[in-house]
């Protein structure tokens, strides 16, 4: 902002920026633990969020350096409306692309969970029902992976151990 008649100069947009971007930092960070958690390997939700997010501050770069100043008063004030809120913008549309994200994370362990419940076996790409082969065993040593995983809880995987070592 420059303002006054020694046009004094006061970086206001520079001021507030960088906490914008801070905030948005850590809710890629927190995105991206999710998917850590999760266990994540699909390159297309990893892809997603880094491309997403890029995109997002290439705009809103490209933004705050193009957008015009507001000029106010007979003693010029400048007012770099683009500077000061494109980086507000920016936090919104990456908290939209991060919430996007997380729901594909978020997915993959309820899809698993779902698999267990029905007794659908995980692995390969096409899931086939489990046989009268693969019994109680077989599901047992899927048991500690799960757990590990987070996909399911230390009481479900208690209750479920139970339940399968009652089977055999």
């Amino acid at each position: 902002m420059v303002t006054g008649t020694q046009h004094d100069r006061m970086p206001i947009a520079a001021l507030g920026d960088w906490v914008w971007g801070a905030i948005a930092t850590g809710a890629v960070v927190t995105a991206g633990m999710d998917g850590i958690r999760a266990d994540v390997s699909a390159r297309t939700a990893w892809m997603t969020l880094g491309i997403g997010v890029g995109v997002v501050w290439i705009a809103v770069l490209l933004v705050s350096v193009f957008a015009p100043d507001f000029v106010t008063g007979t003693d010029p004030t400048r007012l770099p409306f683009g500077a000061m809120l494109s980086p507000i913008a920016g936090l919104a549309l990456t908290r939209v692309v991060c919430g996007f994200v997380k729901a594909a994370f978020q997915q993959r362990p309820m899809e698993l969970r779902g698999r267990m419940q029905t007794g659908v076996r995980g692995g390969s790409p096409d899931f086939a029902p489990l046989t009268a082969n693969d019994d109680a065993a077989a599901r047992l040593r899927q048991l500690p992976e799960l757990r590990s995983s987070g996909v399911i809880t230390e009481e479900e995987f208690e209750t479920k151990k139970r339940e399968l070592l009652s089977r055999m």
